[in-house]
Parts: C-alpha cells; structure tokens; sequence
C-alpha cells in the first residue's frame, strides 16, 4: 500500500496442472483506462483485471479488514456509517424476512446476510456484507 504496487503469486498445488509461483513481480499495475490500481480498489469481492487475467478477491486477512474498517475515506465499502445509512431505509424488511423466512439455526452467517440482501433488494457488494457481518 505504502507505494502503489501489486505483486501475485499462485500457491503451488500438487497435481492440478497449473504451475503456481510468482505471476507478477511487485510494481505499479495500471487499469484499462490507463490509471494505476490503487488500495482503495482491493476489496472482497472486486474483480482486478491484470494482464488479461480477471482475478476475484475473495478474502484478506484480519489486519487488511482492520485497516479497511478504520480507513473510511480510502474504503468507502468498509464504513460502518455509509452501508448504516443503505441499511436503516431496509430496516423493516430485514426484520420482517428473518422473522418469517429465515429458515436458519439461529446463527446468521453471510450466506444468510446475503440471501436476505438479495430478496428485499438492498443491494450491497461483498465487502460491505462482510463489513456489517464482522
């Protein structure tokens, strides 16, 4: 993050016909549009394109959502207030589909999160679900 750069490798796994390694060195990638990736556009769920590849984030680590989380100006999708804000104009269909249609075991994961986002039609992105799941 300190610099701008972006560095991928791919563990080695046994068998599966894919090489694994370093597919990129560290260095400044920069988007079709010609503008460098920044920290702002790696989060859960964001599609990077990188060389002709599409690499989907799928997670980070607790330090990397830390740091989202406490850092709302450059991760707008981690501010608790902003997806609040989205949630509050939901608040009673959200309540209304986990006491009539939630077929659950009484613990909400983000599967469940997800499907209840989806089915009232408040949309939010996989960050902000882990966001307000976390």
């Amino acid at each position: 993050m300190e610099d701008d750069t972006i560095a991928i490798a791919e563990p080695p796994i046994r068998n599966s016909g894919v090489m694994g390694g370093k597919f990129l060195s560290r260095q400044v990638v920069k988007k079709d549009d010609g503008s460098k990736y920044l920290a702002n556009d790696m989060y859960t769920g964001h599609v990077v394109d990188i060389m002709c590849h599409h690499f989907e984030l799928l997670n980070g680590d607790e330090y990397s959502y830390r740091l989202m989380e406490n850092d709302s100006k450059t991760f707008p999708f981690s501010c608790h207030s902003k997806i609040h804000e989205k949630m509050v104009e939901y608040k009673g269909a959200i309540s209304k589909y986990f006491a009539t249609e939630y077929q659950g075991d009484n613990k909400i994961t983000m599967v469940d999160l997800s499907t209840c986002c989806q089915k009232i039609g408040l949309e939010l992105n996989k960050q902000q679900i882990l966001t307000v799941w976390r």
